[in-house]
């Protein structure tokens, strides 16, 4: 399973958006989802959207696995 690492600068789809990914959830499902914030004017925003959401940069993706 590939995911986005936190910290990696990613673009939210559908809006033109460069953010930071904060977190990683990955539920039982094994569904993805990323809390990514950006800034907009004066202000912090924060943000959760799914892993088919977001895109970005091959060499912000990181391979994760579990035994």
């Amino acid at each position: 399973m590939d995911i986005y690492a936190p910290d990696s600068k990613v673009m939210i789809k559908g809006m033109v958006i460069d953010g930071i990914v904060k977190s990683v959830r990955i539920t039982s499902n094994m569904s993805i989802s990323y809390q990514i914030g950006w800034w907009n004017g004066d202000s912090y925003v924060v943000g959760d959207f799914s892993a088919s959401e977001v895109s970005g940069h091959a060499e912000g993706k990181s391979k994760i696995g579990f035994k």
